[in-house]
């Protein structure tokens, strides 16, 4: 129930450059349940109106503030595989932190922690220390997430060979939790992506690993395996053997969302099968997956089952990104995919119960460039930094060798604004590099691979840093004009569900009827990570009738009306602790873990003793009987014995008959 009140190989392609409003009650709608009114919503939407001015929208390059920290990003023996960057506060001070995930070569130097110092806004200090453990290695990906549940970020580096799972101790100070949480993954493989988020719903962090094929390594060699670790709550993770599937060697990006609408967490994998399928003839990678979440079993491991194909998704082609976003206000998320050539816009159409590619009506699929040639497009991300509540879209484009005539030169990356019900490329207006010369100056771009995302100087926008293959990280600050234009920025913190809690869903009302849905999914952009926030831009009037926050345990909040609530600032909202386990992790000499519930209001506020005479149930997956004490002050407990051999056990509650939706597991030791 909702707790509401009260209730991607690259080797082929050297062949083919050589030769060539105030609503009491949530206002958040099934998909396929819309009113006319709700039809009303997606016209303004989908509409410009001509009284609402278009701002400027201006990137401004400045990398050489950050210096030669951004460094180079030389690529190894594996072509087309890049360098990821990833963004987050890894030291606590309130200020967004980035780490360079590339090749200890060249002049690029190693993986590489990049802090604020006090000197400005774009000045940053690299960590000596973090970057001496990569000395020699060649990394490709990075993701940030707290696994341990501890309030600080750790840091997963996807590498040639065994990756690297740094627990932070706080401040930024870390150590190697590699080995004891059991995620080094095979010595000879190459670690393209990986993504955190708790995809079984028990609070906790879990973490999927993409790999990618070394050189035509024969498909069935088992370094080809993507791989799920779930987390075990006492500082491990255990190995879901089964999620192989779609994870054949050639990933190069995953996100995770509720892509079904069923309340569980999905992964829809992009794969890489150009140079398999086009060139080499093999025809042995998968196409693009959606692993849609099925039943849990008793430890609480989802079973996943390869939906692409009944949702129009399962075409062969070479995916390296993924983002989304409700592009059309019908409250189902877009999946946009960049591919080698035309990119896919795939809508959902509910009458069908699938997706259908709309890149060419939206003139979103921007497959070629000005020599008419195929680009190839990477990472890619929605935005809105001119906050009119229409979304545009920066995609990142690269190639992958270097090439010995024009073509492959001009990869330039895009910025594309919406315009109505289709995008318009104003690149050239922006800032981003544009030319047409061939070959370009080495001023110019050639290889990038994604777009990044995060306030890096504080001020209240998202900047852009472009990640590389075989040239130097780009920094760009966002300087577009928002005078008199508001937004709703919001940094979620998860309490019941996961510390990041991926599947979130902001849902804002406008004073003129525009309902603007911005879902927290994770992974998507290629090796990297972007920070994790969500924002939704209100156009010129600024007003907001409701904003609601649908976490992914299960409760409905309503934030506007909160104290600290104000727009054009980041509000960091923190899940109120309704449902708690005062032990994730426990053995049978320690304490008996204690089970919490306590009712909350639509703000967060606990009812106290106005929520007492609640009829509070639980089942436990071991077959040891719960019983819940009402405590008459608006709190209930449930003791957790330990049921007698070591298992990882779900606690599944019922409120008022109603199970919600977070199902939190205790790791019972020996």
């Amino acid at each position: 129930m909702r707790i509401t009140v009260p209730s991607w190989t690259y080797i082929a392609l050297l062949f083919f450059v050589a030769a060539c409003g105030g609503d009491d009650v949530p206002p958040f709608v099934a998909a396929d349940a819309r009113s006319a009114a709700d039809a009303a919503v997606t016209d303004a939407l989908t509409s410009d109106a001509s009284t609402d001015p278009v701002p400027a929208i201006r990137l401004s390059d400045v990398t050489a503030s950050v210096g030669e920290l951004a460094g180079g990003a030389r690529s190894d023996d594996y072509w087309g595989v890049g360098s990821g960057a990833a963004v987050g506060d890894l030291n606590g001070d309130g200020r967004p932190d980035i780490v360079l995930a590339r090749c200890d070569q060249g002049d690029g130097g190693p993986v590489t922690l990049l802090a604020h110092s006090d000197a400005g806004a774009w000045d940053f200090t690299a960590s000596p220390g973090f970057s001496a453990r990569f000395a020699g290695r060649c990394a490709h990906a990075v993701a940030l997430g707290d696994y341990d549940n501890d309030g600080d970020l750790d840091v997963f580096i996807g590498i040639d060979g065994r990756d690297v799972l740094l627990r932070n101790n706080g401040a930024a100070s870390f150590s190697d939790a590699t080995m004891a949480a059991g995620v080094a993954g095979p010595d000879g493989d190459v670690t393209s992506g990986a993504v955190f988020a708790d995809v079984n719903g028990d609070g906790l962090l879990d973490l999927y690993v993409l790999a990618h094929t070394p050189l035509m390594m024969p498909t069935s060699d088992p370094l080809n395996a993507n791989r799920l670790y779930l987390n075990n709550g006492n500082g491990s993770f255990r190995l879901l053997a089964s999620t192989v599937v779609a994870g054949d060697g050639s990933s190069q990006a995953a996100l995770i969302a509720d892509l079904d609408n069923d309340g569980d967490l999905d992964i829809y994998v992009a794969n890489d099968t150009f140079a398999v399928d086009e060139m080499l003839g093999y025809k042995t990678l998968q196409p693009d997956a959606l692993l849609a979440a099925q039943s849990r079993d008793d430890s609480g491991a989802p079973s996943y089952v390869d939906r692409a194909a009944s949702f129009g998704l399962a075409v062969r082609r070479s995916s390296m990104g993924v983002a989304l976003t409700d592009l059309d206000g019908d409250g189902r998320d877009e999946l946009y995919v960049t591919d080698y050539g035309p990119n896919h816009l795939h809508m959902w159409q509910a009458d069908a119960g699938r997706y259908y590619d709309r890149a060419a009506a939206w003139a979103a699929a921007r497959g070629r460039n000005a020599h008419q040639e195929y680009n190839v497009s990477w990472g890619a991300r929605f935005v809105d930094f001119d906050r009119n509540g229409r979304v545009e879209l920066l995609i990142a484009n690269g190639q992958v060798s270097r090439a010995i005539n024009c073509s492959g030169w001009s990869q330039l990356d895009l910025y594309l604004r919406r315009d109505g019900d289709r995008f318009t490329d104003v690149t050239a207006g922006v800032g981003w590099p544009s030319s047409t010369d061939c070959p370009p100056t080495d001023t110019l771009p050639l290889a990038s691979r994604a777009v990044v995302l995060g306030d890096l100087d504080g001020d209240g926008d998202d900047d852009v840093i472009v990640t590389p293959w075989d040239e130097s990280y780009r920094f760009y600050r966002n300087d577009t004009d928002q005078t008199d234009r508001h937004r709703v920025r919001v940094r979620a913190i998860g309490t019941v569900a996961a510390p990041d809690p991926v599947g979130l869903v902001m849902d804002v009302r406008t004073v003129d009827g525009t309902s603007l849905r911005r879902t927290l999914y994770s992974g998507g952009d290629t090796y990297s990570q972007s920070d994790r926030v969500l924002e939704a831009g209100l156009r010129g009037d600024g007003g907001v009738t409701s904003v609601w926050l649908h976490w992914p345990s299960g409760y409905d909040q309503r934030i506007d009306g909160r104290n600290d609530f104000a727009l054009d600032t980041t509000l960091t909202i923190t899940e109120p602790a309704w449902l708690t386990l005062s032990a994730r992790a426990t053995s049978s000499s320690d304490p008996v873990p204690v089970m919490t519930y306590r009712p909350v209001d639509q703000t967060g506020l606990f009812l106290g003793a106005a929520g007492a005479g609640k009829s509070v149930t639980a089942t436990r997956s071991d077959g040891v009987p719960v019983s819940f004490v009402d405590h008459g002050d608006g709190s209930y407990t449930a003791a957790l014995p330990h049921p007698g051999s070591a298992r990882i056990t779900v606690i599944r509650v019922q409120v008022d008959g109603a199970p919600v939706a977070a199902a939190l597991t205790v790791n019972y030791e020996p």
